[in-house]
């Protein structure tokens, strides 16, 4: 920056304003003698520096303020706890410390020294066991509270949700075994969200048996199913089909008290039509599987003669050839073939409880009566002769 020219004040010009003060007047002047020789372009130099230097000063100055501001939120940060909304924390692990003071929040996380995996809090005061659990979060939907320990269905969804429902499990083969979810692992009441354990171990109830609507007795080890005659309850005797059979559980501390544990592995098992080599969509009375080899499969189909197989219905014509086996209770009829051949026969064995009656079908047997019984425990083989003397016993 340019200095301005010299003012070039004289003497009387001085004494003028100075009112004839000689010494005022003698110090001014030397004063404008320094001034008129200093080198211009020197005084622009030095002008330059210090405004150089005094913006220097201030950018440090206001340097030292922001570390000073960085120092003073770092220092909240650590005096503060860590905010929990809207963030995240990016971490190379987190270490759950054993035998820290675990008191249930939901969402929260940390390590189960009894079974060696970590916790998540969740709702209705259960706890999730990481990797050894497998479970539903679903709605009662039944019109009552569902006890823990009991078996569940699937029953539906909450509108448009994709959240699942369910009700008391039905064993009795009038609901389809596919439909089973698994056990509720605490009480759920009503309309509410429960968790529904599919494999896992669902503690803190009784366990004995003594709480059914039939009291059973429980032990330590037994294997449990849906009991067909209650929807829901469990029970340690294993029922017959068409009813489910399957165990879903079983006892591992039996006990009359609140403090007993099952273990569940909710398989409902499966129905033969349902293995990939059977094909038997519409099976009926009387059909056995027989092996297609076109097809590469067991199909459902009326026993040929030569088969080997047991009675299923009361009523059967038989073909030449066929070993048939009762195991049946209850009145069977056995029908010879109408127009059989010289040399046809059947083997018949009654291993079952009851009489078997032989219709001879308009032919003879042993040239006599009509029919022929064979009882309970005996075998015996037909065999067709000639026109005349008709079906023989060997």
């Amino acid at each position: 920056m340019a200095l301005p020219p010299p003012l070039r004040i004289k003497r009387n010009q001085l004494e003028a304003f100075l009112k004839d003060d000689f010494e005022a007047i003698r110090q001014f002047e030397l004063l404008f003698r320094a001034v008129e020789a200093l080198d211009p372009a020197g005084s622009e130099a030095l002008e330059i520096a210090i405004g150089n230097a005094v913006a220097s000063a201030n950018d440090a100055k206001a340097r030292v303020e922001a570390l000073k501001a960085l120092l003073a939120g770092l220092e909240g940060l650590l005096l503060q706890p860590y905010p929990q909304d809207h963030n995240s924390l990016k971490t190379d692990y987190v270490d759950l410390r054993r035998g820290a003071p675990a008191a249930h929040n939901v969402g929260r996380l940390h390590w189960n020294s009894d079974w060696a995996t970590a916790d998540l809090d969740g709702e209705s005061d259960y706890h999730i066991r990481l990797g050894q659990t497998s479970l539903f979060y679903a709605k009662n939907t039944s019109g009552g509270t569902i006890d823990i320990g009991r078996a569940v269905m699937f029953s539906g969804s909450v509108g448009a949700s994709g959240k699942l429902t369910f009700d008391n499990a039905v064993s009795n083969g009038t609901v389809p075994h596919e439909y089973l979810m698994g056990i509720t692992g605490h009480d759920v009441s009503n309309n509410q969200f429960g968790y529904v354990v599919f494999f896992g171990v669902v503690r803190g109830f009784r366990t004995d048996g003594s709480d059914k609507t039939v009291p059973e007795t429980w032990n330590d080890g037994d294997l449990l199913y849906m009991d067909p005659s209650y929807p829901g309850e469990l029970t340690n005797v294993q029922p017959v089909a068409p009813n489910l059979h399957a165990p879903i559980a079983a006892v591992i501390r039996a006990t009359s008290g609140n403090s007993g544990s099952i273990f569940v592995r909710a398989l409902p098992g499966e129905a033969l039509s349902e293995l990939h080599d059977v094909y038997a969509p519409s099976p009926t009375n009387g059909q056995v599987l027989t092996w297609v080899s076109a097809n590469s499969r067991w199909e459902a189909a009326t026993a040929a003669g030569g088969s080997t197989w047991n009675i299923i219905s009361t009523s059967q014509t038989l073909a030449s050839g066929d070993q048939v086996v009762s195991n049946a209770v209850g009145a069977i009829t056995l029908t010879l073939p109408a127009t059989p051949s010289p040399g046809d026969n059947v083997t018949i064995s009654n291993q079952g409880g009851v009489t078997l009656t032989v219709d001879r079908n308009g032919s003879n047997i042993n040239s006599a009566a009509s029919n022929a019984t064979l009882a309970a425990g005996l075998s015996t083989q037909l065999v067709y002769v000639d026109g005349t003397i008709g079906w023989g016993e060997l």
